[in-house]
């Protein structure tokens, strides 16, 4: 990804599960809040009640993936988590694109409608 890094840190996921906003949509659940950083930081999270090793490595593919169609729409200076819901590995590619999408929109990030 070219405008995002990975959040590796489990200090900035805490800090944002309890202090940056959240949008939920059927297959994801969108963490943000805004950084001094020209980048985004991005983190995936999938957890134990999704399914075994292979769903839950499907579930992570699907996300990175339509992030990294909608990359160049988001605003830069964002720390990201996306958590992975329990159909996420069952549906298309196109289904969660959609989902990140409207929350993106919904919290302002896409580059051209910007809630300040």
């Amino acid at each position: 990804m070219k405008y995002t890094k990975s959040i590796k840190d489990d200090r900035v996921f805490r800090q944002l599960y309890k202090k940056g906003s959240s949008c939920a949509f059927p297959t994801v659940v969108v963490y943000y809040r805004r950084n001094r950083r020209s980048v985004n930081q991005l983190g995936l999270t999938t957890t134990k009640k999704i399914g075994k090793a292979v769903a839950r490595n499907r579930a992570r593919r699907l996300m990175r993936e339509a992030y990294r169609l909608l990359e160049c729409d988001i605003a830069k200076g964002y720390d990201i988590v996306i958590v992975a819901r329990s159909k996420t590995p069952f549906v298309l590619m196109d289904e969660v694109k959609t989902d990140l999408t409207r929350a993106f929109t919904k919290a302002g990030m896409i580059a051209g409608e910007q809630v300040l």
